[in-house]
């Protein structure tokens, strides 16, 4: 996450929500020509704990099982795929200004 400046966050997704190579691409495509336009939404882990939702760690993969897991951590529940295209697209627009400022 230190593409984007939040290196510290801790960030988590609702196991059941879908990671499809082929839509993040899209939504790549998208956040390259007008942006994000609607952001994801992401809460509490707690909250999402709560609530009964299997959640994994965004990056890695492994397994919010614990309340202590969760604390200290937020949890995209909506835009989960949109969020991965923003990052592409953060991560290419990075290297891009580099080279310019090279």
């Amino acid at each position: 996450m230190n593409e984007i400046g939040i290196e510290n966050l801790k960030l988590n997704n609702i196991t059941s929500n879908r990671k499809d190579k082929k839509q993040i691409e899209n939504k790549l495509k998208s956040c390259e020509s007008t942006g994000m336009q609607v952001p994801a939404v992401i809460t509490d882990s707690s909250i999402v704990m709560e609530a009964g939702y299997p959640q994994a760690n965004f990056l890695t993969g492994d397994e919010i099982k614990t309340p202590e897991d969760a604390s200290c951590s937020y949890t995209i529940v909506e835009g989960n795929n949109r969020f991965r295209g923003f990052l592409m697209h953060w991560k290419k627009q990075k290297r891009l200004l580099a080279t310019i400022l090279l």
